[in-house]
């Protein structure tokens, strides 16, 4: 599997549920990718590579925000400030 082929699953999970938890996105993306793409952390919080974050921010635009407080990324909507924490 390539990095662009985890990122292109990360967006149609975002487009399925609307908005996409890291949390659930990583153990996700493990269970169907392997432990090279998403893997628990020392402190045993889900993390997603980020060559594969890039990637996604790249597939995704400026369409996508990452709201930091909720751990999650959004569809950008009408109320967003143009600089926010967009991917």
């Amino acid at each position: 599997m390539s990095i662009e082929e985890v990122a292109q699953f990360m967006l149609s999970l975002l487009q399925r549920h609307g908005e996409l938890l890291q949390e659930y996105a990583g153990i996700e993306i493990e269970n169907r990718f392997g432990n090279q793409f998403a893997r628990l952390n020392e402190i045993g919080q889900m993390v997603i590579d980020t060559e594969v974050l890039a990637a996604f921010r790249k597939l995704s635009g400026d369409n996508v925000v990452w709201s930091s407080g909720l751990r999650l990324w959004r569809f950008r909507d009408q109320l967003d400030e143009p600089d926010y924490q967009s991917l």
